[in-house]
């Protein structure tokens, strides 16, 4: 586990998973169609029955989001608790007990989302965001 410091918050635009972890991959096979070539993100959190709310998400801006008809949201600056996740494809059913780690860490601040960042096709960060 390291941190990593993100110097300004990142604008991406997300469509809502509604039936997670099913519709993960649809959601991003559509981002991916549609825009190539972007950092992209998945974000989540837990309601208050505890279920899972998760949207897949891309870098852009608020009018690629206006055009499409995505929601936006923003990844704020500052400090992130991360674990990288190699070969993250074949690990998909472990990603929960990688964020589980994360959140036991005293650092951690439960205000933000959860942060999947898709680095590579081998690779992917998870995130969660350091307490001020």
């Amino acid at each position: 586990m390291f941190v990593h410091h993100l110097d300004q918050d990142i604008t991406v635009f997300y469509r809502d998973v509604p039936s997670f972890p099913a519709g993960i991959k649809e959601a991003f096979d559509e981002l991916y169609e549609k825009f190539e070539g972007r950092n992209y993100y998945g974000l989540s959190h837990m309601d208050v029955d505890g279920r899972v709310i998760y949207k897949a998400a891309a870098e852009g801006t608020l009018q690629e989001a206006a055009q499409y008809g995505y929601g936006t949201t923003s990844i704020p600056k500052g400090d992130w608790l991360t674990e990288k996740v190699t070969d993250w494809m074949s690990k998909t059913d472990s990603i929960k007990d990688v964020f589980g780690q994360l959140m036991n860490d005293p650092r951690f601040d439960p205000a933000y989302e959860c942060v999947e960042w898709y680095v590579s096709d081998d690779e992917m960060w998870c995130m969660v965001r350091c307490s001020a």
